[in-house]
C-alpha cells in the first residue's frame, strides 16, 4: 500500500472483510485472524458515481430520549421532539444559537466492515470451491451495488472461479473476467453458464436507498444525469441486450 501511495495512488481508508477463519489457526501463540483488508484505489476527488447505501439497512435505533443543556445565557431548556425528529443546537455567526431538527435516514450508510458467511456451501455457488482462494458473491455483491452503475462495467483481472463476473451480470452490470489460467477460464465459463443477466437487479434494487421501478431496471453510463438533486438513472430501451460475461485467458 505504501508503494501504491509513492506512486501517485489515491488510497481510501481500507474496508475490512469479517470472516471466520479455521478453528485452531493463529499458531500456538496468538490469536485467530477473522478479518482481511480490502485495498481501494481510486483517481482521487470524488468517486463519479456511487450508492453507498446500496447495502445499508434501516437504522437499528431511533433518536434518543429528550435532552436538556444551557444556552449562553446559562439557562436550561428542554429540547423536545418535533415531527419526530431530533432537536440539536447550532451556533451562528453572530452569536446566536438556532435550534435544528434531525430526522434519521430511512436507510442508513452499511460502514466499511464487510460480514460474509463462508464455508459450508455459504460462498454462493457450487463451483466456487473448484477455485483455491474463493470468496462470497456477498463480498462481490457489496463494491459491486455500492460503485458501479446499472449498466457500468465491472473488470476482475484474476477472475478464478468468475465470482465477480457472473455476480456483476445478475445484478445488472457487465461482466469481463480475466485469468492467466486456462482452467480457470473454462471453470468461469462453466459458472456463468448459469447466469441470467439483471436476475438479481429486477428482484430487488435501489439507488441512494431508494428502490427504483422494476420496469426501469437497466440502465448506462451515458445515462447519469447530474440534476439539482444529485445524479439520477434514467432508463435505456436496449439495456436488455447486453451480453453475457467474458472470461478471457491471458498468456505470458
Amino acid at each position: 500500500m505504501a508503494d501504491l501511495h509513492r506512486r501517485g495512488v489515491n488510497l481510501r481508508k481500507p474496508p475490512a472483510y469479517h470472516r471466520y477463519s479455521i478453528s485452531g489457526s493463529g499458531g500456538p501463540d496468538w490469536l485467530r485472524n477473522d478479518y482481511e483488508f480490502i485495498v481501494c484505489a481510486t483517481h482521487g476527488g470524488r468517486l463519479p458515481w456511487s450508492d453507498n447505501k446500496a447495502m445499508g439497512k434501516p437504522p437499528k435505533f431511533a433518536p434518543g430520549g429528550e435532552r436538556s443543556n444551557r444556552i449562553k445565557n446559562g439557562e436550561r431548556i428542554a429540547k423536545k421532539f418535533k415531527n419526530g425528529k431530533r432537536p440539536h443546537t447550532k451556533s451562528r455567526a453572530d452569536g446566536s444559537d438556532e435550534i435544528q431538527y434531525y430526522a434519521p435516514p430511512n436507510i442508513v450508510n452499511p460502514g466499511n466492515v464487510i460480514k460474509c458467511v463462508v464455508g459450508g456451501g455459504q460462498l454462493g455457488h457450487k463451483l466456487a470451491h473448484e477455485n483455491e482462494a474463493p470468496f462470497p458473491e456477498k463480498l462481490a455483491e457489496f463494491f459491486i451495488r455500492s460503485f458501479c452503475p446499472l449498466g457500468g462495467l465491472v473488470v476482475d483481472p484474476f477472475s478464478g472461479s468468475g465470482t465477480t463476473v457472473c455476480v456483476a451480470e445478475e445484478w445488472g452490470r457487465r461482466g469481463i473476467g480475466y485469468d492467466i489460467r486456462q482452467s480457470q477460464v473454462e471453470l468461469g465459463n462453466r459458472r456463468a453458464a448459469d447466469v441470467v443477466f439483471g436476475r438479481r437487479a429486477l428482484e430487488h434494487s435501489t439507488f441512494n436507498g431508494v428502490p427504483i421501478n422494476p420496469a426501469d431496471q437497466f440502465y448506462t453510463l451515458a445515462d447519469l444525469d447530474e440534476g439539482q438533486n444529485g445524479i439520477h438513472l434514467l432508463p435505456t430501451k436496449d439495456a436488455l441486450s447486453t451480453p453475457g460475461p467474458d472470461l478471457l485467458s491471458v498468456s505470458n
